[in-house]
């Protein structure tokens, strides 16, 4: 039972838009980088972006936004 190769799906086809943030102080905030750089770099199909603001001296904000699906491209008429 041959099955022809199919790739895997692209993860913004699974997942819809979300968008999470999660407030962090300081010395928590190099481990939640750590891992979202890990796991947006060992898996490229992986459709985030990550953003840190301060919002004080001992606070920052992180947050995930995951990508809507692309686009399909319309057949021609």
């Amino acid at each position: 039972m041959n099955h022809p190769f199919e790739p895997p799906p692209i993860l913004a086809q699974l997942l819809p838009f979300h968008e999470a943030t999660k407030r962090l102080q300081r010395n928590q905030i190099g481990a939640w980088l750590g891992k979202f750089a890990h796991l947006m770099t060992s898996h490229p199909r992986f459709p985030a972006t990550m953003t840190v603001t301060q919002q004080d001296d001992r606070t920052f904000v992180l947050t995930v936004i995951i990508d809507g699906p692309p686009e399909l491209p319309t057949p021609p008429a």
